[in-house]
């Protein structure tokens, strides 16, 4: 198969491949990666790309069978072998034989058989969006070593786990989140592969998503075998480590104040301002009084928030699509009563009720009218994001003490508000069991690294150690 060179392979040619608009699980490889920082990545992306135009140098040959030869005359001249030692030898040799594993599919490259496991996700965006985005962090890392899938091997599956966790060079791989696609369709010179390097927990969670892919790709007769399959997977250090941090990833009291700041609303507050702090109001609750995901928010509706015998309840399909009911409270639903009003007060087009009826299609997140839904991830935790950051703002203006903690509430997130939401139950005296239920872990383990008690008995107990006087 003969290799056409990276630097041939314009920008222009790779913009072209990729503007024509596509479904989720309709892959059009990401081309000219980073072009403007690092053309080389452009032009391996943009390589790749061609393949989806069904070249022929691109496809990967079909299994054949291996060439037939006559066993019994080959081990019958092998020591002399005759009768039932060589009945046992014949048979010992067929099971030698390498199984021929059936070609079921028609696809003719990489990107193509990308496209076809993805088909199987349509029903679930989020799933989908973590399977493409890793599967092209892996094609692209592939096609910077010259090779295609079906010529990985285990050593470049132990090369790539490292390089998850140090994408090198930097300059090619790392830079700030932006979109692949621009809204036209064409490849956003800033978009790179990797904002940060992947934690030990990330990479663990990388391959384990890669490594389904690549054992359906086996099944289908795609490729010969999998090498991210032959991975260890023992825990290390570091992953105790990942698992750890998630009870300091919480929101404290400073962190509230300094929200509360900047959601109240002032005089001088324009239109947009107070359409922003509406939407912050509403969010802020739901993360922090359901522990949702963003995953989760971005899939659901209000009309998901039913009214129950118990009282209103939101029903939700989450992680792993395991359904649940989450109950909904006082101050949440005071929360949506008032963003509710509040988006028919300035789009009475909306005439929203101040309770969803069931099957309502209103998105949980919204534009700041109210006339479309926010659709990703990343649209959402940009908005929160935001909050964050403006309120890590204000720490710093109140004193250099609040420094430290400016600082960590400047690196907040969504799924914080999922940590505060655990930790905080435990901390009002939730039993651990019921906390789980409500966090909706399947592994009560998960939930009893949100309990902080032993931590407050251990620092009360230090506490009495005094320095000897002088």
């Amino acid at each position: 198969m003969t290799k056409q060179p990276l630097e041939a392979i314009s920008h222009s040619e790779a913009s072209q491949a990729a503007a024509s608009p596509t479904s989720d699980s309709d892959i059009s490889p990401p081309s000219a990666v980073g072009a403007a920082a690092d053309k080389s990545l452009g032009d391996a992306a943009a390589c790749l790309s061609q393949a989806i135009e069904n070249k022929k140098d691109n496809c990967v040959e079909k299994e054949s069978a291996p060439e037939d030869f006559d066993r019994q005359t080959a081990l019958s001249r092998r020591d002399g072998l005759a009768g039932s030692e060589l009945q046992q030898n014949n048979r010992l040799a067929s099971i030698d034989m390498p199984a021929v594993r059936p070609r079921l599919t028609d696809v003719a490259n990489d990107w193509q058989a990308l496209s076809l496991f993805l088909e199987r996700f349509s029903d679930s965006p989020c799933t989908l969006r973590n399977y493409r985005k890793e599967a092209y962090r892996l094609l692209l890392w592939l096609e910077s070593q010259g090779k295609q899938l079906v010529e990985m091997r285990y050593e470049d599956a132990l090369a790539y786990r490292n390089f998850l966790a140090n994408p090198q060079p930097a300059a090619k791989w790392l830079g700030c989140r932006h979109r692949m696609q621009k809204a036209d369709g064409s490849i956003n010179p800033k978009w790179k592969p990797f904002a940060t390097p992947l934690s030990q927990a990330s990479v663990r969670t990388a391959l384990r998503g890669l490594n389904a892919w690549l054992v359906f790709l086996v099944d289908v007769g795609y490729l010969p075998g999998n090498p991210l399959g032959l991975l260890p997977r023992g825990r290390t250090k570091e992953s105790a480590i990942d698992r750890q941090s998630r009870q300091h990833r919480v929101l404290t009291e400073s962190h509230w104040q300094a929200i509360y700041q900047v959601l109240e609303p002032k005089s001088e507050d324009r239109p947009k301002q107070l359409k922003q702090k509406a939407r912050w109001r509403w969010l802020i609750s739901l993360f922090y009084l359901t522990g949702l995901r963003v995953s989760e928010v971005i899939g659901h509706h209000m009309g998901d928030i039913r009214l129950s015998k118990s009282g209103w309840q939101m029903h939700v399909v989450g992680k792993g699509n395991k359904p649940a009911w989450i109950a909904i409270n006082s101050d949440l639903q005071n929360a949506l009563v008032e963003y509710r009003a509040f988006l028919s007060s300035i789009s009475p087009q909306l005439r929203l009720s101040p309770m969803p009826f069931a099957g309502e299609m209103t998105a949980l997140a919204l534009s700041l009218d109210g006339n479309r839904p926010l659709d990703s991830e990343r649209a959402v935790a940009g908005v929160m994001k935001k909050l964050f950051q403006l309120a890590a703002d204000q720490l710093r203006q109140q004193s250099s003490d609040q420094a430290w903690q400016a600082e960590q509430l400047a690196s907040a997130s969504c799924h914080w508000l999922r940590h505060s939401f655990t930790t905080d139950l435990l901390d009002a005296g939730v039993p651990l069991q019921d906390a789980a239920v409500a966090a909706r872990h399947s592994d009560v383990r998960t939930t009893m690294l949100y309990d902080h008690s032993q931590d407050e008995q251990r620092h009360q107990q230090l506490n009495r150690l005094k320095m000897p006087n002088k």
